[in-house]
């Protein structure tokens, strides 16, 4: 009599010993945190004279500490796309990845991906302006009296 495991897909792995009956997945996210520390060497080239050489960070490393473009681009999102205060945006940051960071830096965050895209909203602005029809959502809006 044949085993109740032979229909089983799996039946050469499990050799009619035992079956897959259900499976179930757990789907996580890992929250990390990335440091990259960069150092800058200084060689000295004359012991009489002192003359040294010293390395050059990347150029987009301009501070002694500062957050990636990731982190900024989290703060950002949460902020402006989740509509989460600049309070809890900075509660959020530094309970899930102990990072501090000050809301005053969160602001300046959102107010430099705002001054990047300034000319960008002004072209759709002067587009939108000139165009003889806007296409928006159904629910209409009154402007100037006019729907």
């Amino acid at each position: 009599m044949p085993s109740a495991c032979e229909g089983c897909p799996h039946y050469q792995i499990c050799k009619g010993t035992a079956c897959i009956a259900e499976k179930r997945h757990v789907i996580d996210a890992v929250v990390t945190v990335n440091v990259t520390e960069h150092q800058a060497l200084e060689l000295p080239i004359c012991m009489l004279y002192g003359d040294t050489r010293r390395g050059a960070f990347p150029s987009d490393v301009k501070a002694a500490v500062q957050y990636g473009e990731n982190l900024q681009s989290l703060a950002v999102a949460l902020n402006i796309v989740g509509a989460v205060s600049i309070t809890r945006t900075h509660e959020i940051l530094s309970g899930v990845f102990n990072i501090p960071i000050t809301t005053g830096t969160i602001s300046s965050m959102v107010k430099r991906c705002a001054d990047s895209l300034s000319e960008t909203v002004g072209k759709i602005k002067d587009k939108m302006i000139g165009s003889a029809l806007g296409h928006f959502d159904e629910t209409g809006t009154s402007v100037d009296k006019k729907l």
